[in-house]
Formats: C-alpha cells, structure tokens, sequence
C-alpha cells in the first residue's frame, strides 16, 4: 500500500503551495494553486530533486497566468524549506517502515526491563541478518574473537575484527544490516539503553574498546568497567579461590570462558562460554579450577 506525506504551505510571497512526498521517499509532486488555476510541476525525483525544481521554479511566469517576479523569489527562497522537509520525512520514513531488532530473526531478547532491552545476536558463519532497527541508544559487546561488519542503510560498510569482550556504544541507532565475514558463529550481546545516554567528551568514542584497559595476566584477580545511560559495564577476571562483591540485585552475568562460581545465599553458577544468568546481591566465588571470566551488567 502507498502512502503519502502531504505538507500545504501558504504564504503572502508566493502562492499556495502542496508538497505532497511519499513515505518510501522515491518522489516529491510539487502543486502550485493560484485561484482556480492548478497546476502539476510533475515528479521531482531523488537524483535529480534539486536541480529540476530549480529549474522548473524559473519556468513559474510561463504556467498559467504570469506571476510576479516576486513570487518566483519566493519559490526558490522555498527549495530551503523543503530539504528541512526531505530530511524530517525521511526519518520519518525510515522508522515507520524500520523490522524492530525483536522481529529479526538473529536477534532474541533475553531481558526486558524498564531501563534496559538486551539481545544475543548470533550469526552463523557468512551470515547476515535482515535490515532492522534498534529502539534506543545501545552498548554492544563482542563475545568471542570474529570478523563482522555493519552496513547502515544508504552509507557504506564497515568492518571490524573483534578479540573479545570489546565494547562499544552507539547514540544514534539506524537502519542497518550486520554480517558476519568469519568462518566461526559469531555473537554479540546488545543492551539497549532505554533512558537515554548524554555524550561525554572525555570518552574518546573512536577507540576500539570503551572498557579501560585491563591487567591481563600481570593480577589474577581484576575488574575494569564504565557507566552508560545509567547501567554499569563491568569486564571481570576472578582468579581460583578469589571472590567478588555484588552490591546490588539486578546484574546480569555473561561468561566469557567455562567457569563455576558459589553464590551466598543462592544457586552456584556454572555456565559454557557466551551463556548468561541473572545474579543477585552477595558474594560469588570463583570455585572452578580455572580463571574464571565474564562481563557483569548491573542494571
């Protein structure tokens, strides 16, 4: 079915103006009505958009009734006000018609909340997903080594080789489609932030990874993390034997490795690799016999 975005535009300087714009965006019909005389400037298409209206606009004093050389002004001085109009329609568009990252089928939602929405995204090797949308502002973590790429509609694609457990945050979510280039199954946990985030000009946005960095194999026992739109990142190493403090209830625990873990009070955690479970506020122990890793999402 078609539909159409119609804007009426009255104005002392030029006549009445209709634009009507359809929502896909393949055309803009531009109407000029001056009493009981209408006429169609014809479809103004999206390559040539500008160009044509232009020169269609100085044709205005041969159509119809001669108009006054002050109302062509003003027909050009209108080609401004309708990029503005392009611009907010085509956004418009784009989220009217936009498949929620929820309906595509690579994703799956594993918790909804009233701050957070979090996703596993899992590609099978060469695989891609179909073109979707995010619904807010989000932090997306690789959860193992791979290769994908993120194709945003109408821009190019970028690519991007992940070691694990690397982080970054997108402000401005769009219509957009994610392969995976690497023989291996690729995941990616997205956590959408729901109450917005505020852009911090002490976060250098084009670094690799927004965790700092870590001690790797210097400390057995280490943790790094950043806060985001009110939700605290934190990438955890836990040496055998050591334990950590969760101080609040609502976390959500994705491992990194193979590990088994003591919970105070509460179920002991054992979980594969890239798995998941909620923890809740005390103690957990790290009673496997290897390091154990994981990414700790307090929300």
């Amino acid at each position: 079915m078609r539909h159409r975005f119609c804007l009426f535009l009255f104005g002392s300087a030029w006549p009445p103006i209709s634009a009507c714009i359809p929502l896909w965006f393949s055309s803009v019909r531009l109407c000029v009505l001056r009493g009981e005389d209408f006429r169609v400037f014809g479809d103004l298409h999206r390559v040539s958009i500008w160009y044509e209206f232009a020169r269609k606009s100085g044709d205005l004093s041969n159509v119809g009734s001669r108009l006054m050389q002050a109302e062509n002004v003003g027909m050009r001085n209108l080609i401004l006000g309708l990029f503005f109009l392009t611009f907010c329609t085509s956004a418009y568009s784009q989220s009217a018609i936009c498949r929620d990252a929820a309906d595509e089928p690579h994703h799956r939602v594993v918790l909804d909340s009233a701050q957070v929405r979090v996703f596993v995204l899992e590609l099978p090797r060469i695989a891609s997903t179909d073109s979707f949308c995010y619904g807010s502002p989000y932090v997306y973590i690789a959860l193992g080594e791979g290769h994908s790429s993120m194709t945003p509609e109408g821009k190019g694609t970028f690519s991007r080789d992940w070691h694990g457990a690397e982080a970054q945050i997108v402000y401005q979510p769009q219509q957009q489609v994610v392969r995976n280039e690497s023989g291996n199954t690729f995941r990616e946990l997205v956590v959408e932030l729901r109450r917005g985030v505020d852009y911090d000009p002490m976060i250098d946005y084009s670094a690799p990874d927004m965790f700092p960095p870590d001690l790797g194999s210097v400390k057995p026992t280490w943790a790094v993390s950043f806060v985001a739109g009110g939700v605290k990142f934190s990438r955890v190493q836990l040496a055998t034997g050591e334990a950590i403090r969760i101080s609040r209830a609502q976390h959500l625990l994705v491992a990194l490795n193979d590990l088994t873990m003591e919970q105070a009070g509460a179920q002991n955690v054992s979980l594969n690799a890239q798995d998941f479970t909620n923890v809740n506020a005390g103690t957990l122990t790290n009673t496997g016999r290897d390091t154990a890793r994981f990414i700790l999402i307090e929300y």
